[in-house]
């Protein structure tokens, strides 16, 4: 990949272990990052990572949304034929994965973002019986209203993070 193609690209070996025999056919056992401003850029970058593997190797592919994972493997798929061995994940839920086990021993589990909906849909709920919306009053009983409370909870936490 040329510095036309994306503004950076950084690699780094997964794994100190070489890859046994029977996985080192196809791509080079790195995980890539690319950082560019255009989505087609990002598009054409990760079409030409998934075509260095073989068509029935193990891969994962990590996007912001599965739809989005989707997007690069059905064109994939498109160009070069079925594939066998392909997982598709978001950071966030490599991220609750590898969580999970030090949360665990604490007791806890990841939250999905259902279960953020029902927390902040029983939060508005209580509020509202016990009249403590004042501002929001007028609207608290509306369906869509412990939605846009969890989505900007969600968004507050990012921004802040």
């Amino acid at each position: 990949m040329s510095g036309s193609v994306v503004n950076k690209v950084r690699n780094r070996r997964v794994s100190s272990e070489p890859a046994p025999p029977s996985r080192r056919a196809g791509g080079d056992g790195r995980a890539t990052l690319v950082v560019a401003p255009s989505a087609a850029r990002r598009l054409a970058a990760a079409r030409a990572w998934l075509a260095a593997y073989p068509l029935d190797a193990e891969v994962v592919v990590v996007a912001p949304s599965l739809e989005a994972c989707d997007e690069v493997v059905r064109e994939d798929v498109r160009t070069c034929g079925a594939r066998f061995g392909i997982m598709r994940a978001t950071l966030g839920r490599i991220a609750g994965q590898l969580a999970a086990p030090a949360l665990a021993a604490r007791g806890h589990v990841p939250a999905s973002g259902l279960s953020l909906d029902a927390v902040a849909a029983r939060a508005v709920h209580q509020l509202v019986a016990a009249g403590r919306l004042r501002y929001f009053t007028p609207v608290a009983g509306r369906p869509g209203f412990p939605l846009a409370v969890a989505r900007t909870h969600r968004t507050s936490c990012v921004r802040t993070a």
